[in-house]
């Protein structure tokens, strides 16, 4: 490692998160037992803001701060290609040699031609390899060493989404993220990790060498697992094949934000054993979708009015539609739920209304609405397809159809809500409801000092974090030490009696008071 190198990161902060990315310490502490009996590493706010800055980074492949803060064997791994940035040379042209495979990097993720696009969705349908993640290495002054692995969430890109959608179990898994997971441990192998066997003496030495190292006793290696919504559900994931190749908890660090459920109820023995902490915005959709339970500590952040306000960048005109929407999505508690939700969004496509409010659904529902709209497609027959495939999922996952009576209330809902307000505004709320409370990145168009939702709950809410666990019989539910229930949330329309069971406002983790972080 470099003394200008180290004397240049002194002031190194991420850009999002202002969070020092020289500060390793938060990575080095020791468990200790939980309120749930468990030996685990505690949540460190620090930790949790350098997890958002990197989740959020790796989306654009801009590991270039990381690299400039000492960080070191920083590279792409995207399908099958291996990229590596160049670190041994400061000069112009490595800079630009850098740049080129940064580019060459983020085409293979954000779309090359629509050709190629189309072939890689019809690959996707039959096997899952877009696997797609950032890996670093730094030496700590203790002697061990910190392997970050960083997952890059769902793109834009259609086929990407194909695994979010395949709903089958191996084990007990969301079959589409253990595929994903997999693929990446597969790539391992051709993972060169030079610097690190420099060091050692071990010039070969690779990622998938030092996962087998990590096993034995006394293992000097240290991992630190991050990622955002599917890269989320990944850091679970590839947290238990860790697990289970004999990699010991206490070298875990791992830390996801808005990831789905990825397991089965009893999937796991203990799901509340595992060293993950998984940050939930309670607006967010996402992290109620997926399978049932999530693996680790869920670190729930309530949302009030002002919140909103201030980090759901909606326009006036369009607050009362993204409201209305807003609690349509609040009813969404678990994936059962969103198949129905979606069944009646699919109905509004080919319903009774007039064919330009069936195009406006379908743009607000498909992002490449306007590729199915080249290949002749009417909204009716997308929504015919889909219908299928939601069923199938359906009986697939949660061993029933749809629930007729809730797909209906939904239906309803959002026709009754149309009419009041439009369907090109509500249509437009429908994906401003999903992707807003999700968000760990401003959108491209915001102001330069917009903050996204899961930054701004790491900068300035770490304090009004509430903790709990998924476990128990169907229906699962995560709940906190004292057992009050915290997600999922919602269906106030069908089941009132359980307003009693939500969790009152605060419930701060001991261990979050004066953090000294902004509140």
């Amino acid at each position: 490692m470099k003394e200008s190198v180290d004397q240049g990161a002194e002031n190194t902060r991420g850009r999002l998160t202002l969070a020092d990315l020289t500060d390793y310490a938060c990575m080095t502490g020791e468990p200790v037992e939980d309120a749930w009996g468990v030996s685990r590493v505690p949540f460190s706010p620090q930790a949790a803001r350098l997890s958002a800055e990197l989740a959020a980074n790796v989306y654009d492949l801009d590991i270039r701060a990381w690299a400039r803060a000492g960080w070191n064997d920083c590279m792409f791994l995207v399908e099958d290609d291996v990229i590596p940035l160049d670190q041994e040379s400061d000069t112009k042209l490595a800079a630009l040699e850098n740049e080129w495979r940064r580019r060459r990097a983020r085409s293979r993720i954000h779309g090359v031609s629509p050709i190629s696009d189309l072939a890689r969705a019809a690959r996707q349908l039959m096997v899952t390899d877009m696997s797609k993640s950032v890996v670093m290495t730094r030496a700590l002054p203790d002697g061990r060493v910190l392997i970050a692995i960083a997952f890059i969430g769902t793109t834009t890109k259609i086929y990407d989404w194909f695994s979010n959608f395949k709903f089958s179990r191996e084990n007990g898994l969301h079959n589409g993220f253990l595929e994903l997971a997999r693929r990446f441990d597969a790539l391992t192998a051709q993972v060169p990790l030079r610097s690190l066997g420099a060091a050692g003496n071990d010039e070969e030495l690779t990622l998938s060498q030092v996962l087998d190292r990590a096993a034995q006793p006394e293992s000097p290696y240290l991992f630190w697992l991050c990622g955002h919504s599917q890269g989320g559900a990944l850091v679970q994931v590839y947290t238990h094949l860790l697990l289970a190749r004999g990699i010991r908890p206490e070298a875990i660090r791992a830390y996801s934000f808005a990831a789905p459920t990825v397991a089965a109820c009893g999937a796991v023995e203990r799901a509340d054993a595992f060293p993950i902490y998984n940050i939930i915005n309670s607006d967010d959709v996402v992290p109620r979708v997926g399978a049932q339970v999530r693996l680790g500590v869920d670190c729930v952040f309530y949302p009030d009015d002002a919140f909103r306000q201030a980090y759901y960048p909606v326009k006036p005109e369009s607050r009362a539609a993204f409201e209305r929407m807003q609690f349509v999505a609040s009813q969404v508690r678990e994936t059962s739920d969103a198949f129905c939700w979606c069944v009646a969004m699919l109905r509004l496509l080919s319903g009774d209304g007039s064919e330009g409010d069936a195009d406006e659904w379908l743009a607000a529902l498909f992002p490449h609405a306007s590729l199915l709209q080249r290949l002749n497609l009417r909204p009716a027959e997308v929504a015919d397809f889909f219908m299928g495939k939601l069923r199938t999922s359906c009986l697939t996952l949660c061993g029933h159809a749809p629930d007729e009576s809730l797909c209906r209330r939904y239906e309803e809902m959002m026709r009754t809500f149309a009419q009041e307000l439009g369907t090109r505004p509500l249509a437009q709320a429908i994906g401003q409801c999903l992707r807003l409370p999700h968000a760990i990145r401003p959108d491209k168009h915001a102001p330069d000092d917009a903050v996204a939702p899961y930054v701004a709950i790491v900068r300035r809410y770490c304090w009004a974090l509430t903790f709990g666990v998924w476990g128990g019989t169907p229906p699962a539910c995560c709940r906190d030490a004292q057992g009050e229930r915290l997600l999922p949330m919602g269906r106030h329309f069908l089941v009132e009696e359980e307003s009693a069971d939500a969790p009152a406002q605060g419930g701060v983790h001991p261990e979050m008071e004066n953090n000294g972080y902004e509140q």
